[in-house]
């Protein structure tokens, strides 16, 4: 398991280098690796579309934030 925290937004690009499929890149590259998670990972597939989506929030010191972390701080392919 790895975390990983103070990650800078906007790292990665939407339709090629995507953030978590580099991640995946270099995970999978290890021989013993046979699976990927970010987020909720493979738990999501349990979930409908409606029920995985970060919903988004503006908190109290103007700042994006999301109410939930299933996308594991990835959309789109870049960090939020």
């Amino acid at each position: 398991e790895c975390i990983v925290r103070n990650v800078p937004s906007g790292l990665g690009s939407p339709v090629f280098d995507k953030l978590e499929g580099e991640l995946a890149k270099a995970c999978m590259s290890l021989p013993a690796a046979k699976g990927f998670e970010i987020g909720s990972g493979f738990d999501g597939t349990l979930l409908t579309g409606k029920e995985h989506n970060d919903e988004f929030y503006v908190d109290e010191n103007g700042r994006t934030r999301t109410k939930t972390n299933r996308s594991g701080g990835v959309q789109g392919g870049i960090s939020n």
